[in-house]
């Protein structure tokens, strides 16, 4: 059998001889244009048989004809994507370690990198920064879109210095975003005021009011007359107040003062009457 194998490899040999022997040389082109070369390339087939338990193995020289493009503009830019990634990936990787640099010298520590209440992890910077620029918070099948004023509002001192140094360091195309809230929420600070509530009446009443933060808060079975004061409201803000007799009837009225000044107020009479003040 090896004998045949062998022979076999011979005739195949001098069969391909005519080809080519030896591999080509190498084609160096030089060119401002898009160019096409075609050469010949010299490859081995390897050809196996087995007969247990001999095995044979026969090199078998054959070619194939290759075309080559060349495109300087293709490559051109090929080559400046893949230098623009290197720097970006360079510069995120700069910022990442700027910011945890920063983070650590301002004193912030774990409590308090979680922006909110969790609602950006700003221990996970590259993480973060992904889900302010997609404007969504974490729970993105959820479809919650982020409110950069809330954000602002609601975020301690610590919160604030951490964010601002997030955005600063890895995410800085979204400075205008935050400029825009800070900028927003402190004019809304500035024009915030004392705001008062009163129900008057006798008996007990169910009240339901807005807070500061405009979230609904509900008071059962108050005792009247009732009043509840409010710092850091803004002048535009929406304020509401209703209440309803929870016992009897008879009158019942409401008012909302603002700095000092009543700027709604209404009444009702009857029994279980409800009554409401907004503005």
């Amino acid at each position: 059998m090896r004998k045949l194998l062998a022979a076999g490899a011979a005739l195949l040999t001098m069969l391909f001889a005519g080809c080519s022997s030896a591999a080509p040389a190498a084609q160096t082109v030089t060119s401002t244009a898009r160019t096409t070369i075609s050469t010949t390339r010299l490859l081995t087939v390897i050809s196996t048989a087995t007969e247990t338990p001999d095995t044979e193995t026969v090199s078998v020289p054959t070619t194939e004809r290759v075309t080559v493009t060349y495109d300087p503009v293709a490559a051109s830019k090929s080559k400046a994507a893949a230098s623009s990634k290197a720097s970006a990936e360079a510069a995120q990787k700069n910022g990442v370690e700027g910011y945890r640099a920063q983070i650590k010298a301002a004193g912030i520590g774990p409590e308090v990198e979680s922006m909110t209440g969790g609602l950006i992890d700003i221990s996970d910077p590259l993480t973060a920064c992904k889900r302010l620029r997609a404007g969504t918070e974490p729970f993105d099948d959820l479809g919650i879109t982020i409110d950069w004023n809330t954000y602002w509002s609601l975020a301690k001192k610590d919160e604030r210095t951490a964010l601002k140094l997030l955005v600063k360091n890895v995410c800085p195309e979204l400075q205008s975003k935050l400029d825009a809230a800070e900028k927003d929420v402190t004019q809304q600070q500035q024009n915030a005021g004392k705001l008062v509530y009163t129900v008057s009446g006798e008996g007990t009443a169910m009240i339901t009011f807005t807070d500061a933060q405009g979230q609904i808060s509900q008071q059962s079975d108050a005792s009247l007359p009732w009043s509840k004061a409010l710092e850091g409201v803004g002048s535009d803000d929406f304020i509401s107040v209703s209440a309803q007799h929870s016992t009897g009837g008879g009158k019942i009225s409401c008012a909302i003062e603002y700095e000092g000044e009543q700027v709604t107020s209404n009444e009702s009479s009857g029994d279980y009457a409800i009554v409401q003040c907004s503005k």
